[in-house]
């Protein structure tokens, strides 16, 4: 859930610049890209909590790491670094 909110609030924050800040008056194309980036915020936000997206995590070790992790080897926790699916 904080995930969630925290991507919203970061959208929000783009769609607020739009409304309130912005002077884009007939600049399609700058308009196009601020929706477009935070389009892509809720989008990406969605397909991990979803589980159609898999992000490295930042601390994870190795490839190699990861790759075991991939496979299953064991337990499932354990803070190795890898990868989240939220």
């Amino acid at each position: 859930m904080e995930y969630a909110k925290h991507q919203a609030w970061r959208a929000s924050g783009k769609l607020d610049y739009l409304l309130n800040t912005a002077n884009y008056f007939g600049k399609t194309e700058e308009i196009t890209k601020i929706l477009e980036l935070a389009i892509a915020d809720l989008k990406k936000a969605k397909d991990l909590i979803n589980g159609k997206l898999v992000e490295k995590l930042p601390w994870a070790l190795s490839e190699e790491i990861t790759h075991k992790e991939k496979k299953g080897s064991g337990s499932g926790g354990g803070g190795g670094g890898g990868q989240s699916k939220l």
